[in-house]
């Protein structure tokens, strides 16, 4: 399977923001938060649609709408076993976080919103990132 960008990178990319910081600014958890949602997001995605070859349908059948692929995600990933279905549920919640980092002004966020954040993210590299590229990063 050939996949021209390694997701994970958004994973990793805390380590470089991390590196000699003792506290985050919002700028950084902003960024953080919106990263693992796209990392645990893409691999989602191509995890259903590359590994379990599930047809991603481009419009809603019978329709001319175009389909949501950040709601149709953790649709497909719910109809899976109970783990699936329990990364659908961190999905749908860690892309909520992505949203409010994304465009709530008024919204402060802290270490514990990255934390989860991070911990989602870990766990959907975990869970996909060997069948996807065949070795792993996470530990």
């Amino acid at each position: 399977m050939t996949v021209l960008f390694d997701w994970r990178e958004y994973y990793l990319y805390k380590d470089e923001i991390l590196a000699n910081k003792v506290k985050l600014s919002q700028n950084e958890l902003r960024i953080l938060i919106s990263r693992f949602y796209y990392c645990a997001f893409n691999l989602s995605f191509i995890y259903l649609t590359q590994v379990l070859n599930i047809d991603f349908p481009e419009s809603i059948p019978g329709s001319q709408a175009r389909t949501n692929k950040h709601k149709w995600v953790p649709f497909e990933l719910g109809k899976l076993d109970f783990q699936n279905q329990t990364r659908a549920n961190k999905l749908n919640s860690l892309r909520i976080k992505r949203n409010e980092a994304d465009y709530e002004t008024n919204k402060l966020f802290n270490i514990g919103d990255y934390s989860f954040a991070e911990k989602c993210c870990k766990d959907f590299i975990s869970a996909y990132e060997k069948d996807i590229f065949g070795n792993s990063i996470s530990n």
